[in-house]
């Protein structure tokens, strides 16, 4: 019942868009986080954070990120 993580496909990082980059101090954090936490070097503020290989345990790990660094205590469904 465990997945083969060696057989599924690399996330393609070329839908990283930096288009519209972010336009405040908040968001230029945010998007600082999300980078950080998928391990890519830049995000655009409309990209998609499961597009671009997240998942269930890097979207908690991205919320306890948000919570300690802008104290704001948002849910998994947010």
């Amino acid at each position: 019942g465990k997945i083969d993580r060696k057989a599924l496909p690399i996330p393609n990082m070329s839908l990283v868009s930096s288009e519209r980059t972010p336009r405040t101090p908040q968001e230029d954090m945010l998007c600082s986080l999300f980078a950080e936490t998928l391990g890519v070097s830049q995000i655009g503020i409309d990209d998609s954070f499961f597009d671009l290989g997240g998942h269930s345990l890097l979207a908690a790990r991205l919320l306890r990120r948000i919570r300690d660094t802008l104290g704001a205590d948002l849910s998994m469904s947010t």
